[in-house]
């Protein structure tokens, strides 16, 4: 999808966003920025739900539904922050897409415990 990073009243930059969900990792969501970017945040499942909805997020990460129908995504880093607009309709239907893969609710079925455990105790 493309969605446009505010850079001052007038201006703004289209970008190319790539949202991705794996039923291995079924808590997060990542929104990679591709390879010209060079930037891929992940970020959870809950946190972009609640965030169609209604203000969300702590930390570097923000979400907030705005009046024209997007969803405007504050992003922090060592060099400042990003602000970004979204079609909240693209990611509503992405997040569909992921529920279809794993309900909402039945992440932790979908999780190899053991793996995780054994990735632990090697460490």
């Amino acid at each position: 999808m493309t969605v446009r990073l505010i850079t001052g009243a007038a201006q703004g930059r289209e970008l190319v966003l790539e949202c991705r969900y794996e039923a291995d990792d079924p808590w997060a969501v990542a929104l990679d920025f591709g390879p010209q970017e060079g930037a891929v945040w992940t970020l959870s499942r809950e946190l972009l739900a609640a965030g169609l909805r209604e203000p969300a997020g702590h930390g570097d990460v923000h979400l907030e539904p705005d009046d024209r129908g997007g969803v405007l995504i504050a992003l922090s880093g060592t060099a400042g922050v990003a602000l970004l607009t979204a079609p909240r309709v693209r990611l509503a239907g992405f997040l569909a897409a992921t529920e279809a893969v794993v309900p909402i609710g039945a992440e932790s079925a979908h999780v190899d415990w053991d793996r995780c455990i054994s990735e632990l105790l090697s460490t």
